[in-house]
């Protein structure tokens, strides 16, 4: 049997967010539209808030690119689309 590991995929859910090197206060290293896609891995709550881990960025063709090292972004900002299928 092979074993299917389900990926958190998320979206930007505001119209522009900057995307951090470490939770709170890291350096924003980009910017992200509504609608970004990305796969999340750790959660961290600091002071009361819920920071995600980006270890994927997918693209408008639905292609996702492990990231050297993983991004965060605000949980707040985020919504969940685990709908979508991708490889």
């Amino acid at each position: 049997q092979k074993e299917t590991k389900t990926k958190k995929i998320y979206a930007i859910d505001i119209a522009k967010i900057f995307i951090r090197t470490k939770p709170v206060d890291g350096k924003r290293v980009d910017v992200w539209a509504k609608g970004h896609r990305f796969v999340a891995g750790d959660e961290r709550d600091i002071d009361g808030r819920i920071w995600v881990s980006i270890v994927e960025d997918c693209k408008q063709d639905d292609t996702c690119e492990k990231l050297e090292k993983p991004l965060w972004v605000s949980k707040k900002y985020i919504k969940n689309i685990n709908n979508l299928s991708l490889d």
